[in-house]
């Protein structure tokens, strides 16, 4: 789904327990870096890239941190913490991957929170399990937090808006494409505060 991409080198330096806690986790200008490019790259795909654009286009200041939610984040970091030790290992069972050792094998491994067992699938009922859904909450009532302090959003947004201008512009959507994140996520509007 989301860093299922075999080609997309930035998905190992995705940590879903640091990001669950927030931007105060993220001190230095790298790992600044790394929360922005979460943001722009994965987070994004939560709304249809030809939605964020006219969003951005039609609301003249809005920035995309005002489209995306601490929902949406929380609901990120949460199928990367499921899923991100499958995601791996079928990239490895295709040859992508880092291989095993010599005569290694190993067993197919299981989502971490919606395994569904136990559950009966019915309409309009998860299959996340309890513990999923405390980790989506935890990471969620964060998020919140973080929207509404506003010296943590001015500083999020002038450092997104800085690197998406700087890193933004290089990256490629995906490898159909020729639009930069930039291009996608970018307003134009510099920063708030």
């Amino acid at each position: 789904m989301f860093i299922y991409n075999t080609d997309d080198k930035d998905r190992k330096k995705v940590n879903p327990d640091k990001l669950r806690h927030g931007v105060q986790e993220f001190e230095s200008d790298n790992e600044k870096e790394l929360l922005y490019m979460f943001l722009a790259k994965y987070v994004r795909k939560t709304h249809a890239d030809s939605e964020i654009k006219r969003e951005l286009k039609n609301n003249e200041g809005m920035s995309f941190l005002d489209l995306i939610t601490p929902s949406d984040i929380a609901f990120v970091i949460c199928v990367v913490k499921n899923a991100r030790h499958v995601w791996d290992q079928t990239i490895r069972k295709i040859g992508l991957g880092e291989p095993l050792g010599d005569g290694e094998t190993e067993a197919k491994v299981q989502p971490i929170f919606t395994k569904g067992t136990g559950k009966k699938k019915e309409q309009g009922r998860s299959l996340w399990s309890d513990e999923g859904m405390k980790y989506f909450k935890r990471a969620e009532k964060v998020w919140k937090k973080v929207y509404k302090d506003k010296t943590m959003m001015v500083d999020l947004y002038r450092g997104f808006d800085k690197w998406l201008n700087i890193y933004g512009r290089q990256m490629i959507v995906s490898k159909n494409s020729s639009k930069s994140l930039f291009l996608v996520v970018g307003s134009n509007v510099d920063c708030k505060g």
